[in-house]
C-alpha cells in the first residue's frame, strides 16, 4: 500500500524558533529560517555549529525541544514520520547503500515498498541512472562493493530521487571524496539541480561548495544562525567578523601574485597516468580495478584527462585518444592567479601539472580553495 503523497511541490519551508538541547548543551538554539520553494539553501559552519541537527529536524529524524518546522505552512509533526521521510529525498556522506542489494535493488527499494509495479520500477531506475551519468546497462546489476566512491555517491542521489520527492535534504554528500572528484560531482549536481527544479537544503563545511551551488547561504556558529544571504550579501555585507573570516578566503583570490601552482597541486595517485595508445576497454578495466573516476593521459604533444563515464560510452575498439578531454597544462612554477583565470575562462574545474615532460599532478579550483582556507 502506497504512502500518502504529502506534497507535490514545495512553496515554503519555515524553521520557526527551533531549539534542541542535549542535557545542558545546545545543539540548536532558537534558530529561525525560511527556505523558498525551488531554491538551494546551503548551511555552513564549523563542526558542532548545529547545521546537521537543523537539517534533520526538517524530516523529523530529530525532534525539536521547542519551536516548529512547517512545510507549505503545515507543521511536520502533523505527518507520520515514515511517510514524511518517504516524501523527502535524503542524501548523506556515508551513503548507506545496502551491500547485499544490487544498484537496481538499492534505487528501487522504496518504490517497491510503495507497491509500484516491477516494470515501472525498472524504467525509473534506468532513467535515474542516466540522470546521474551512470549507464544503466553497466550498473544496474552491480553491487556497492563494485563501485567507486563517486559512483556510490551518484547511486545514493539516484535512490533519494526514486519517488520524485519535491524536497531534497543533503548532508555533506561530497565531503568524503577527493578534491578533484568533489569538483566534478559538484559541477554535475549543479546541472542536475537545474533540471530537477527541486527545493534543496544542503549542509556543507566548504564555503566554495556553498558559493558554487547555493542560491542563498546560512552561516551557523555555536548552535545559532549568524547570517543568511546570497554569496554577494556575505562577501560584501558580512554581519560579523566571523562571517567575514569564513568568506574571506574568496577575497584572497585577488592577492595570489606570490602563490604558484606547486603550492596547491595535488599529486597524481598510483596508476592515475595512462598511455594514450591504450585501448578504451583496457583503460576501463584498469580504472575500475584501481577505483579511479578520472585519470590523466599522456602520449601526445599535449596530455589530457579521461573520465570513467566516457570509457563506458566508448566503442570497444576505441583508444584513449578517441575519448580524451583536452585540459590546460601548467608548470609547477606558474603563478596560480593566471592559471585559475585560464581554468575559469575555459569553464573547467581542473588542469594538469607537467614537469620535465612528465605529468606530476592536478590543479583545481577546489584544491586551491582548500589551501587558502587552511
Amino acid at each position: 500500500m502506497r504512502s500518502e503523497r504529502l506534497f507535490d511541490r514545495i512553496t515554503s519551508i519555515d524553521i520557526d524558533h527551533v531549539t534542541k538541547r542535549y542535557g545542558e548543551v545546545y545543539a540548536v538554539r532558537d534558530v529561525s529560517l525560511s527556505v523558498r520553494g525551488g531554491e538551494l539553501l546551503s548551511l555552513i559552519g564549523p563542526s558542532g555549529s548545529g547545521k546537521t541537527t537543523t537539517l534533520r529536524m526538517v524530516n523529523r529524524l530529530i525532534e525539536p525541544d521547542a519551536g516548529a518546522v512547517r512545510i507549505n505552512g503545515e507543521d511536520v509533526r502533523a505527518h507520520d514520520p515514515v511517510a514524511l521521510r518517504r516524501n523527502t529525498g535524503y542524501v548523506i556522506q556515508q551513503i548507506g547503500l545496502f551491500p547485499h542489494m544490487t544498484v537496481a535493488g538499492n534505487i528501487g527499494l522504496v518504490p517497491r515498498l510503495e507497491g509500484m509495479d516491477p516494470g515501472s520500477i525498472g524504467a525509473r531506475v534506468r532513467a535515474l541512472l542516466s540522470l546521474v551519468d551512470l549507464p544503466p546497462e553497466h550498473f544496474m546489476g552491480r553491487y556497492p562493493s563494485e563501485l567507486s566512491g563517486g559512483q556510490q555517491q551518484r547511486v545514493g542521489l539516484a535512490r533519494a530521487l526514486a519517488m520524485d520527492p519535491p524536497l531534497l535534504l543533503m548532508d555533506e554528500p561530497f565531503g568524503a571524496l577527493d578534491p578533484l572528484l568533489r569538483v566534478q560531482l559538484q559541477q554535475e549536481f549543479s546541472t542536475i539541480k537545474e533540471e530537477l527544479g527541486k527545493t534543496i537544503i544542503f549542509v556543507t563545511h566548504d564555503i566554495e561548495e556553498s558559493f558554487a551551488l547555493g542560491d542563498r547561504i546560512g552561516i551557523m556558529r555555536d548552535a545559532s544562525l549568524v547570517q543568511v544571504g546570497t554569496p554577494q550579501d556575505l562577501l560584501f555585507s558580512p554581519a560579523s567578523s566571523f562571517v567575514e573570516d569564513i568568506v574571506g578566503g574568496s577575497r584572497k583570490l585577488r592577492h595570489l601574485e606570490h602563490v604558484t601552482v606547486r603550492d596547491v597541486m595535488v599529486p597524481l595517485g598510483a596508476g592515475a597516468m595512462l598511455d594514450g595508445d591504450m585501448g578504451a576497454s583496457d583503460a576501463l578495466a584498469h580504472m575500475e580495478r584501481l577505483d579511479l573516476d578520472t585519470a590523466a593521459v599522456s602520449g601526445r604533444s599535449s596530455p589530457g584527462m579521461v573520465r570513467l563515464i566516457d570509457l563506458y560510452r566508448a566503442p570497444t575498439d576505441a583508444t584513449l585518444e578517441d575519448v580524451l578531454r583536452d585540459v590546460p597544462v601548467f608548470s609547477p612554477s606558474d603563478a596560480l592567479a593566471p592559471a585559475l583565470r585560464t581554468l575559469r575562462d575555459a569553464g573547467l574545474a581542473a588542469g594538469l601539472v607537467m614537469e620535465h615532460d612528465i605529468v606530476t599532478g592536478v590543479v583545481c579550483m577546489d584544491c586551491m580553495v582548500l589551501e587558502l582556507l587552511s
